[in-house]
């Protein structure tokens, strides 16, 4: 029935690369991909999603011994290259004054951007807005800014 009058009106299916492009412009992570059981809310840039104010919940124990974490989920956005422009897919590596400082997660070109944008566990030192960082994409580095992610 959705799908029914949906069409009337423009609705059409979209793929799973339309949706990575759309969750990674705006920061939006995957676990499994961009986060999993080894980063915890803080590293993730979703501490801000939990009500700590809240008696009870599961987890709630865990949250009171979170340590600092030395890595945080960036969102990058990465300069093209004109027509040689590559994107990046994940596992490319995020570099800082010359030192590597993580791994792109997902990337994909943003339209909105007229470029690529990326979501990268770096060096939390690395990971303020407006930091100019690099990513290397088949062998080339390629200039990238760390943005901040919408909310």
């Amino acid at each position: 029935a959705l799908g029914e009058s949906g069409t009337a009106r423009g609705l059409r299916d979209a793929g799973m690369r339309a949706y990575n492009v759309l969750r990674i412009d705006v920061g939006t992570p995957l676990c499994g991909v961009d986060i999993g059981a080894d980063c915890d809310s803080t590293e993730a840039g979703l501490a801000h999603l939990i009500d700590r104010d809240k008696s009870d919940f599961i987890g709630r124990t865990a949250l009171g011994q979170s340590r600092t974490t030395a890595r945080r989920l960036a969102r990058l956005e990465i300069k093209g290259n004109g027509e040689h422009a590559v994107d990046p897919w994940g596992g490319e590596v995020v570099i800082s004054d010359g030192r590597d400082v993580g791994l792109v997660t997902s990337g994909a070109f943003a339209s909105s951007l007229d470029g690529s944008v990326a979501l990268a566990r770096i060096a939390a030192e690395a990971a303020t807005p407006g930091r100019r960082l690099e990513v290397e994409i088949l062998g080339q580095r390629r200039g990238a800014v760390v943005v901040d992610r919408a909310r």
